[in-house]
């Protein structure tokens, strides 16, 4: 929410701002906060109480249907039940018909997720991409980069002069911030649009980069394919995780699109 990373719970002068106002109040860590404390919060439920779960359809031209307002408050909500009641509208409309799945990533429904991956292997978890061995790397590689170029001193001297020799639009690298799903595009995207730039500073300082790392991702073969593939993939995402995120804002937490 209004783009506060969790980890501002642990910032000394957020800290000094709590006790000013309450000296007894101990805030919690941002595991708490963004797990425990959070899940409980997101529970979403009516004036009466009643545990209500939504089912959104998105189709390929980006339409939205409500299948399901399912009140889900006599059954228990562990992932075996949950997914009990996702497999039902699946099977609604067609197993076949389906890509992805995409909700909230709490416990129980990440255990529903994972029977439901069992079970359909057609259908993509999109929380899982990023756990792919070959996609982690990619990302952690881009990130590498990233922080590299922006905060090493002759490191980004070379990196905008590279720029202003190629010409480049410069929007800077980006990093990846594990709170925002949308930034892991930005990062490995932001590595692929500059890559002219990098390959620039490889090629003329190579010598000079005091870093391995640097220069063992850059002079990996086939590494800036494998970025802009990544990318494309990771841009239908952003703006599915986007369309998603506006919609989240009128029909509350408990929201499963599919």
């Amino acid at each position: 929410m209004c783009n506060i990373p969790f980890s501002i719970i642990e910032n000394p002068w957020f800290i000094d701002l709590i006790k000013t106002l309450q000296p007894g109040y101990d805030p919690p860590s941002r595991q708490v906060l963004s797990g425990t404390l959070l899940e409980s919060e997101t529970f979403h439920t009516d004036p009466h109480g009643n545990s209500l779960w939504t089912f959104m359809l998105i189709t390929g031209s980006r339409k939205e249907y409500l299948l399901n307002l399912e009140d889900l408050s006599n059954i228990r909500h562990t992932g075996e039940h949950l997914s009990n009641v996702i497999e039902e509208v699946i099977n609604k409309v067609g197993a076949k018909k389906f890509v992805a799945i995409v909700s909230d990533n709490s416990s129980n429904v990440a255990a529903a997720h994972k029977i439901i991956d069992n079970n359909y292997l057609n259908i993509i978890n999109v929380t899982s991409i990023v756990k792919i061995d070959k996609v982690k790397y990619i990302v952690r590689c881009a990130n590498i980069l990233s922080k590299y170029f922006k905060n090493s001193t002759l490191g980004s001297s070379w990196f905008n002069e590279a720029i202003k020799s190629k010409n480049i639009e410069d929007r800077g690298l980006k990093t990846y911030v594990k709170t925002r799903w949308t930034t892991v595009y930005e990062c490995v995207h932001s590595v692929w649009r500059l890559k002219d730039a990098l390959q620039h500073v490889l090629e003329n300082h190579e010598h000079e980069i005091s870093n391995q790392a640097i220069k063992t991702i850059l002079k990996k073969r086939g590494f800036f394919d494998d970025v802009r593939v990544i990318s494309d993939i990771f841009k239908l995402i952003k703006k599915a995780i986007l369309m998603l995120e506006r919609t989240y804002t009128t029909l509350g937490p408990r929201t499963i699109y599919i």
